[in-house]
């Protein structure tokens, strides 16, 4: 939560106490939960030599202790790094036969995050319909539970399948990245609300559109702090700065 609000230092410093206090007074189950979540914020930051350590800790453990629930996320998190290392066909059915499993054993829990995970590797591999299939399944899980911690995510990543393939769709992914921009705001998830409106402004670029984006991407550069430290924050900059 933290790191989507964008306290980026902070997000880091709760994962680091959660690992300390899961090491010194947690059992098996606190130490996979804690690992497990280390990965996710690995997964969010773009950070995939770090996310690929602690997705294979978290296996290996979960695998020894028989912990289910993180040896099934585990995988899907391995079969995702898979598939976007190259090794599309296996990742992939590693990342759908882990969802599989994971829906089967009875589990609902970010569902729509998984669905995006999955549905990265069919785009990146050239089906954008069975992609915009899984992101439709998302948005279902979503209106049905209300569990809207992905919705930014899975809109955002929603424009981008609608203007893949042979016929794109820009009015489509027009309203998408700004269901995305929406939900981020209405979250008060600022770095999510950075990524969707970045995408936005691109996307009315590419369409021959003014980016009228641009300015809120503007207005939430200024809130985050100057550095190198996260990456969305300076592409978002360097797009401003090439308007100026």
């Amino acid at each position: 939560m933290l790191w989507n609000q964008g306290h980026a230092a902070e997000s880091r410093e709760r994962s680091e106490l959660s690992i300390e206090r899961a090491e010194l007074i947690g059992g098996a189950v606190t130490r996979a939960q804690a690992w497990g979540m280390r990965s996710i914020l690995h997964l969010s930051r773009a950070e995939p030599a770090d996310l690929a350590r602690w997705v294979q800790k978290t296996y290996a453990h979960s695998v020894d202790h028989r912990i289910g629930y993180w040896r099934t996320v585990s995988a899907l998190l391995q079969g995702w790094m898979q598939g976007r290392a190259g090794d599309l066909d296996r990742g992939t059915k590693r990342v759908r036969e882990s969802l599989d499993e994971y829906v089967a054993t009875g589990h609902r829990l970010s569902l729509p995050h998984f669905q995006i995970l999955l549905a990265d590797l069919h785009l990146a591999g050239g089906d954008p319909r069975t992609a915009l299939d899984l992101l439709r399944a998302g948005e279902e899980h979503i209106e049905e539970t209300g569990e809207r911690f992905s919705e930014s995510e899975l809109f955002r990543f929603k424009g981008r399948a609608l203007m893949a393939g042979d016929a794109p769709d820009p009015d489509g992914a027009t309203a998408a990245f700004e269901h995305a921009v929406a939900a981020a705001r209405e979250q008060n998830a600022r770095l999510l609300e950075l990524r969707a409106a970045t995408r936005l402004a691109s996307h009315q670029r590419r369409i021959g559109e003014p980016a009228m984006a641009l300015a809120r991407v503007a207005e939430l550069c200024d809130w985050f702090p100057l550095g190198p430290d996260v990456p969305d924050v300076v592409r978002a900059r360097e797009m401003v700065d090439s308007e100026e």
